[in-house]
């Protein structure tokens, strides 16, 4: 009985190791997704296992563990997400497909009884509370009435229970008829099953050291490639300094990152800044320039590049002179280097005089642009700007997004937008704006509420807001409408600590406080509050100074404002914007536009 008893504790021991042992030896890393995905035989049971699997392939607290079947529920998968975590809607499970890396929604309505579909929504890092949606088998999931068979189910392997109970069905059918033969088998055999154990224990503790160092080794070896990753690359650890400014951007960048998708464009441009030195991305307004030269600038970043935003040309000689010259990871990011809403004809001149030095300045280091179409068009420009073979279009035929590309954009925001499949494709025909709009639209239930007219009419949803905001009788109304006023005035940079510092600013304040019909001794921390209100749509904070959200609300927010106000707009207003605009105001506008140009002339 002794022996018995020997191998029965030796068995558990063996099983309980290896049942810990073989899950992490079948996770593999897969090809074919643009970001590290592994197999594995099953997904978390419980909180514990949860944060051990999201610890084991790297996963961060921005960049949160998921666990799905592929899309032909042959497999499970694991991998890190770009969020930390994703809202799971009510009725739905999702998987992961192979050929755009994206993550599709899956009904469960089917689900038999004892496995029913989740009937509220639940953030994916309860995912293991759910064990129906990854519990798959045979090209289903198990809990389908139409899935039946269990040959290739994916469920916890029970080793132990199968060990044990095979060596004690095995010893219930033996006799031991003499002490002796007992006693001197448990001495013969014991030894030699503590020596199998303990040699299978340090063979398995071998691998898992080699495995790890070779996980490590790779990760050392990705961090001094100076090449464009294409996984989750936007919170890698810093070996640069960067300051406090600098960081804030990086931050809002971060943010508007979270629901970044991958596009033939962006595939192209990150193709093409690994062989050129300079890579202009040109467009429409609102077409997703910005979005994707930020994206690769912050897989650069994340590799250890100097990542330098810039607003003049003369920032770049200022950086390139303040740093060693001759280091290779430096990346300049620059937005409409020539003009925003029109040729800005100053900032065109300033970058032919720094022209040579630019080129020379190229040859170490990279740089990011990206501007207007129409603007790059002007027959003025000239040189580097106007180099087709160092240029990416977001408007012709190849780059210009797909149904399919705009479908995941989309879907990013949110897998059950609550609209029909007709609402949907008749979203998809938008043209201009849609990767805003589409941001926009998931920023606020009240846009939600509009549905698909909010895409067909941008600027006058937009506008009406505005308008809104202007006419309604709330207190808290018209302290929105006055705060995007004091925008506007202030050329789309206002710190309302800069309010009690500085008598331009003042005066503004004062003005707008003036046109809105509010009170003179309202305090400045009041617009504060109300751009606070603001954030996510209309505006965004970069450190401690507001800007509009995007050209786009700027645009419409100066285009209610001038028509309210055409002399006060004149005066403060970006005059571009202005010569865009102008056949779209009133005529009393024109009259007064008229009426301020006679007035400056004489």
């Amino acid at each position: 009985m002794a022996l018995y008893g020997h191998i029965r504790l030796l068995s558990v021991l063996l099983g309980t190791f290896l049942s810990f042992y073989l899950p992490l030896s079948e996770c593999k890393k897969l090809d074919g997704y643009n970001f590290p995905v592994y197999s594995t035989e099953f997904c978390p049971r419980n909180q514990t296992e949860w944060n051990e699997r999201s610890s084991a392939i790297n996963c961060t607290k921005d960049n949160g563990y998921l666990c799905f079947p592929n899309e032909k529920f042959t497999q499970l998968l694991e991998f890190c997400h770009r969020a930390r975590f994703i809202w799971i809607q009510e009725g739905y499970c999702l998987y992961l497909r192979t050929d755009d890396s994206t993550i599709y929604s899956y009904s469960c309505s089917s689900f038999q009884s004892g496995s029913e579909c989740h009937n509220s929504s639940f953030p994916s890092y309860d995912l293991f509370k759910y064990p129906s949606c990854t519990s798959i088998g045979n090209g289903c999931f198990l809990a389908e009435p139409s899935c039946k068979g269990i040959d290739t189910t994916t469920q916890p392997p029970e080793t132990t229970k199968t060990i044990q109970v095979a060596i004690a069905s095995m010893n219930a059918n033996k006799t031991l008829e003499k002490n002796e033969f007992a006693i001197n088998d448990e001495v013969t055999v014991i030894p030699i099953l503590y020596g199998v154990l303990i040699s299978l224990s340090l063979f398995c503790i071998a691998c898992i050291i080699y495995r790890r160092g070779i996980q490590l080794r790779k990760r050392r070896d990705d961090e001094e490639q100076p090449l464009i990753r294409t996984d989750i690359c936007d919170n890698a650890e810093l070996v640069v300094q960067e300051s406090p400014v600098d960081r804030a951007i990086f931050m809002q960048w971060q943010a508007d990152n979270r629901q970044f998708v991958s596009t033939r464009a962006c595939k192209e441009v990150e193709k093409l800044i690994k062989s050129q030195n300079l890579v202009v991305v040109t467009g429409n307004s609102g077409s997703g320039k910005s979005a994707i030269i930020q994206h690769i600038a912050l897989c650069f970043r994340s590799q250890g590049w100097k990542v330098k935003p810039v607003y003049n040309v003369k920032e770049i000689a200022d950086t390139y002179s303040s740093v060693d010259g001759s280091q290779s990871r430096l990346l300049f990011v620059f937005n409409d280097p020539i003009g925003n809403e029109s040729f800005d004809e100053i900032a065109y001149n300033s970058w032919k005089e720094h022209a040579e030095r630019l080129k020379a300045f190229s040859k170490n280091s990279k740089m990011l642009l990206s501007s207007r179409k129409y603007i790059l068009l002007d027959d003025r420009v000239r040189g580097m700007l106007n180099d087709k073979s160092c240029s990416i279009d977001l408007s012709d035929d190849k780059h210009k997004l797909n149904n399919g590309e705009k479908e995941n954009i989309f879907r990013s925001y949110a897998l059950n937008s609550g609209l029909s499949k007709d609402d949907i494709n008749g979203i998809l025909t938008t043209e201009e704006y849609f990767p805003l709009l589409c941001k926009l639209y998931f920023s606020d239930k009240n846009n939600q509420t509009i549905g698909p007219r909010f895409f067909k009419e941008p600027f006058n949803v937009c506008q009406e807001q505005i308008r809104n905001f202007r006419n309604d009788s709330k207190k808290e109304c018209k302290k929105k409408y006055c705060a995007l006023v004091l925008l506007v005035l202030c050329n789309n940079q206002l710190c309302v600590e800069d309010i009690h510092k500085k008598n331009c600013i003042r005066e503004k304040f004062e003005l707008a406080l003036k046109l809105c019909g509010m009170k003179t001794e309202t305090a400045p921390h009041t617009i504060g509050d109300a751009l606070k209100t603001l954030e996510g749509f209309f505006v965004k904070k970069i450190e401690d100074t507001y800007h509009f959200y995007h050209d786009f609300v700027m645009e419409v927010s100066t285009y209610v404002f001038g028509t309210d106000y055409p002399p006060t707009t004149i005066r403060y207003a970006d005059i571009g914007f202005l010569r865009r605009r102008w056949i779209d105001f009133s005529m009393k506008f024109l009259e007064n536009v008229c009426w301020m140009l006679f007035s400056i002339h004489v």
